[in-house]
């Protein structure tokens, strides 16, 4: 009787997918590449919020072919996506996103997206609840250095 209770508490943790603080965990699909992207070069309001179109291709204003992360920085961008001490409280009203990550799948087709703006400390993320959030000090700082490693444009000025 012991074994079933622990394989039915063992499922329910399992089909639970909430994080502390109610988040869900990232990218929550399944994927197989990261590509890191520069977006919305152009000053003034955006061309795109996220780095896709709803039918899946690039928005035309990100800078191709990316940047492929290493499994180590993938790592890292989910350890910081998925810990609730990532996050803050409050939105800015700005939100002119440069930096994006896609997550692909085997096949190639983009699955997940990020789209950050270090300006206004905020990201969009899909597939995701909540879906936009406010990023805490630290942990912007960590996606910056991921930036910059990556060469990106703009990393800490923009």
């Amino acid at each position: 009787m012991n074994n079933l209770w622990l394989a039915g508490l063992l499922s329910l943790t399992v089909a639970s997918p909430v994080l502390a603080g109610g988040l869900e965990p990232f990218p929550g699909v399944d994927y197989s590449s990261v590509k890191a992207f520069y977006f919305n070069a152009k000053s003034g309001r955006p061309e795109c919020t996220m780095p896709l179109n709803k039918d899946g291709s690039l928005c035309s204003s990100v800078e191709g072919p990316g940047k492929l992360l290493s499994k180590k920085q993938v790592d890292t961008i989910r350890q910081i996506l998925n810990e609730p001490s990532s996050y803050q409280r409050g939105f800015a009203r700005c939100f002119i996103p440069h930096h994006a990550l896609v997550f692909f799948n085997a096949k190639g087709k983009p699955v997940a997206q990020v789209s950050l703006c270090f300006k206004c400390h905020q990201l969009l993320i899909e597939p995701s609840r909540p879906r936009r959030r406010s990023i805490a000090q630290a942990a912007q700082h960590d996606l910056q250095d991921l930036c910059v490693e990556l060469g990106l444009k703009n990393c800490r000025n923009n």
